[in-house]
C-alpha cells in the first residue's frame, strides 16, 4: 500500500470518528480484514484459498465425481458477503451516513457463517443437560474400517446405533429385572469425522448424565462403567451392524472381504475398540453447560482452524500449517512428540477439507421416557 492510500484511509477514519465511535470501529474492522491487510499480517483464510484455487482444483480433478452438496457449499462460501451477489444498504435518516453489508451464505462450510450455526447448536444442546454429574465418552473405530465410512456414509447412522446398543447392553445386560424396568441412560451423542492432522477418522463423543431412569420414572445414580465390557461390546455391535448393512447394500464379494477383515480385527484387537470415559473433575451446573458447549463446538468446528495456517506460498502453490498430536495429551513435556508442521500442495489440502464435508456438527440426544432432559433431578 503506497503512502497516498494510507493517508486517504487515515483521513477517512478520522472523519468517521467524528461522526460516531461505532462507525469508526466498524470501518477499522473491515479494513483490517480486507485481503491485502491479511496478507500484510501473514494471516490467511480458508475462503481466500478457495477463491484462488477452487476452480483450478475442479479442472484438475474433473475425473472425480465430487458431490453436488460439496460444490454448492463451497460456491456459497466463495460468494459470501460478495457485493456482486447482493447486499443490504443501511442509511441514517438524520444524516448522510450509510453502511453496506454483504449477504451471508449461511453455509456450515464457511468459517464465518458456520461459527454462528455452531454457537446456536451448542446453546440448544446445553439446555438439555440434567442438573446431575455427567461423564464424557469417546468411541473410536479401528483404522481398517475408515474406508467403509468413506464409501458408505449411511454407516454413520449405524455408528450411532452401535453406541446406543452398547449402553442398552450395559444397563440391562442379562438382568431380567433391568429389562422389565426398561432402564435407560440419558445422553447426547456427537459425530466427529477427522483428527487434528486432517486424517479421516470417524468417532463418537458422548455426554452422559450419571443417572438411569425406569418405567416408574424414578432416577437412580449410576456412575460405574466397566470399560472392558464397553470396548468389547462396542466392537461386537459395530462389526455386526456393518456386516448387515453391507449384506443388504453391496455385493457378495464385498461382504466376503469384510468378513475376513472382521475375523482379523477380532484376533488383533482382543480388548475391543478404543473407548475412553474419565470422570469430569468439576460437575457443577455451570461446568456441565460449559463442557457441553465445548463438546458441541469441538464436534462442529472447522477441520482446519485458520489460526493454524502459517503460510500460503502462492508461487509454489503450497500451504504450511501445524497441529498438536492427540497422543501428547496428558503426557509430560519430555514424553511429547511436540508440535508437528506440515507443508503440502494447496490442492491436496483442499481435497482433505472437502472429503470431511459434511462433517460439521451432527448430533442427537436420547430423551429418557419422554422426560425433558433439562428437568432438574437429584
Amino acid at each position: 500500500m503506497n503512502m497516498q492510500n494510507k493517508m486517504l484511509i487515515r483521513c477517512s477514519c478520522l472523519q468517521l470518528l467524528k461522526l460516531d465511535k461505532h462507525v469508526y470501529e466498524n470501518t477499522i474492522h473491515k479494513i483490517g480484514n480486507a485481503p491485502f491487510a491479511r496478507e500484510l499480517r501473514h494471516k490467511y483464510t480458508i475462503k481466500d484459498i478457495f477463491v484462488r484455487y477452487w476452480y483450478k482444483f475442479l479442472e484438475m480433478y474433473a475425473h472425480i465425481d465430487i458431490r453436488d452438496s460439496i460444490i454448492n457449499n463451497v460456491n456459497r462460501m466463495i460468494a459470501c458477503k460478495d457485493f456482486s451477489y447482493g447486499y443490504v444498504f443501511y442509511e441514517c435518516p438524520n444524516c448522510d451516513h450509510y453502511h453496506i453489508s454483504g449477504l451471508s451464505c449461511h453455509s456450515r462450510f464457511c468459517a464465518s457463517c458456520g461459527k454462528i450455526y455452531r454457537e446456536r447448536c451448542a446453546n440448544e444442546i446445553a439446555k438439555k443437560c440434567l442438573n446431575v454429574p455427567h461423564r464424557q465418552f469417546v468411541f473410536s473405530i479401528a483404522e481398517e474400517l475408515r474406508i467403509y465410512f468413506r464409501l458408505y456414509r449411511d454407516l454413520y447412522h449405524e455408528l450411532f446405533k452401535a453406541v446406543d446398543d452398547v449402553f442398552v447392553y450395559l444397563i440391562q445386560g442379562k438382568s431380567k429385572i433391568a429389562k422389565n424396568d426398561d432402564r435407560e441412560l440419558g445422553y447426547i451423542s456427537f459425530l466427529h469425522t477427522f483428527g487434528r492432522d486432517l486424517k479421516f477418522n470417524p468417532h463418537i463423543h458422548v455426554l452422559m448424565a450419571e443417572r438411569i431412569i425406569d418405567n416408574d420414572l424414578k432416577f437412580k445414580k449410576y456412575d460405574y462403567f466397566n470399560f472392558e465390557s464397553l470396548r468389547k461390546a462396542f466392537m461386537n455391535q459395530l462389526l455386526k451392524r456393518i456386516y448387515h448393512y453391507l449384506k443388504e447394500n453391496t455385493s457378495k464379494y464385498e461382504l466376503v472381504k469384510f468378513s475376513r477383515l472382521r475375523n482379523y480385527l477380532y484376533k488383533k484387537l482382543k480388548d475391543g475398540f478404543y473407548t475412553y470415559g474419565p470422570k469430569l473433575k468439576n460437575n457443577t451446573k455451570v461446568s456441565i453447560k460449559n463442557i457441553t458447549r465445548y463438546i458441541a463446538r469441538y464436534a462442529g468446528h472447522p477441520a482446519m482452524s485458520e489460526s493454524r495456517i502459517i503460510n500460503v506460498n502462492y508461487d509454489n502453490h503450497t500451504i504450511t500449517y501445524y497441529y498438536d498430536p492427540h497422543e501428547d495429551d496428558g503426557l509430560e513435556k519430555n514424553q511429547k512428540q511436540g508440535r508437528q508442521y506440515v507443508t503440502e500442495s494447496v490442492f491436496k489440502f483442499i481435497k482433505k477439507l472437502i472429503i470431511l464435508f459434511p462433517r460439521q456438527l451432527f448430533w442427537r440426544w436420547l430423551v429418557c421416557k419422554n422426560i425433558f432432559l433439562q428437568k432438574s433431578v437429584i
